[in-house]
């Protein structure tokens, strides 16, 4: 008696109060269960291997968030960087042509002008490029066809049921840590306008936005997850190439190569954010990914509740965004010109 109260309360202190000693015990051969020693010794065998097994994992996840840290560390500040260079190029290019075309006759509207063809040239160019990137990275990938795949497999080793994923590749390592750091620069720099409230009216929503985005990329990469992040990403980055493209044509007078650009965005926005992201990305987060949760202890306590949690939120805001798109809609079917409401700064129409 008083060696099974020792070894529940061994197990129940390293594993915590719901660990089903019952499991370790059931698998001993019949003869074995009524010698009290051979128990005692093959049960300590077996919590001490969990205990490694745990602490290893705990290891492994600490140097694998260390090193995810100094990768953005430092892709951060270059991005940032080569930001500037575009956008400074963007406004040049754009200055030159307001004043030889007489497009602007204010000088303060020519140069808000200016600085929003910069700032949209660098957003196209980086969505374009991560579009055309990852497209290129995910087409040969099991889960790319088959969202079934995007769990990788529950298996066996060594007489134990683990959950198995692939770790992640190189190139998908170098497009999970581009975007972390992209969004962390756009978080600093929407934080730092003096006031939230004097931008335009859903400023805070794409600081919502940015903030969960980098959250999501961060546990999605931690845990393993990484399928998930780089298809919902993907499926994200379709749309946006196509609104800027539109916005750098409304600023140089191509009205209808403008008109073109926002209809393919308009479809690709609604097709891949509204239909494919929800009917398959965000239903098997919601309903094939619970078999996972029996077999690892991050993904059940950190990505069920609080990653599926944020991805609805993204829906929501999906949502939300849609309803500006559609009214921009009816604003250039009466003639009107293109406006992001999703931007920062409404200055320039």
């Amino acid at each position: 008696m008083h060696l099974a109260v020792t070894i529940k309360s061994m197990s129940e202190v390293m594993f915590g109060s719901n660990y089903d000693l019952s499991r370790t015990i059931g698998r001993f051969p019949i003869d074995m269960r009524s010698e009290p020693s051979m128990i005692f010794n093959m049960t300590f065998e077996a919590v001490t291997n969990q205990a490694m097994d745990s602490q290893e994992s705990h290891h492994r996840i600490l140097f694998s968030f260390t090193h995810d840290c100094l990768s953005v560390a430092v892709l951060t500040p270059l991005l940032l960087i080569f930001q500037q260079h575009v956008e400074n190029f963007g406004r040049q290019f754009a200055s030159d042509v307001f004043r030889r075309s007489h497009r602007f006759s204010d000088v303060s509207v020519r140069f808000r002008a200016e600085k929003k063809v910069g700032e949209s040239l660098w957003r196209f160019l980086f969505y374009t490029f991560m579009l055309l990137y990852g497209q290129l990275s995910l087409r040969n990938k099991a889960f790319y066809q088959d969202p079934g795949k995007l769990w990788g497999d529950v298996v066996v080793e060594n007489g134990k049921t683990v959950w198995h994923l692939e770790e992640i590749p190189s190139e998908l390592y170098v497009y999970y840590t581009a975007q972390i750091s992209f969004y962390l620069g756009a978080t600093w720099q929407h934080l730092r306008k003096s006031n939230l409230y004097s931008q335009n009216k859903d400023a805070i929503v794409i600081l919502i936005h940015h903030v969960i985005a980098v959250v999501l990329l961060v546990i999605s990469l931690e845990i393993g997850v990484y399928p998930v992040g780089c298809m919902v990403l993907l499926l994200h980055d379709w749309g946006d190439p196509f609104l800027e493209l539109a916005k750098l044509f409304k600023y140089f007078n191509l009205v209808t190569l403008s008109t073109i650009s926002f209809t393919l965005f308009f479809v690709t926005y609604h097709v891949t954010r509204l239909y494919i992201y929800p009917v398959y990305i965000l239903h098997s987060c919601v309903f094939d990914s619970v078999a996972i949760s029996q077999h690892d202890w991050m993904f059940k306590y950190v990505f069920q509740p609080f990653g599926v949690s944020l991805l609805c939120v993204i829906l929501l805001l999906n949502v939300v965004w849609s309803s500006f798109i559609l009214k921009m809609l009816f604003k250039i079917l009466r003639g009107g010109q293109i406006r992001d409401n999703r931007s920062e700064d409404d200055e320039v129409d």
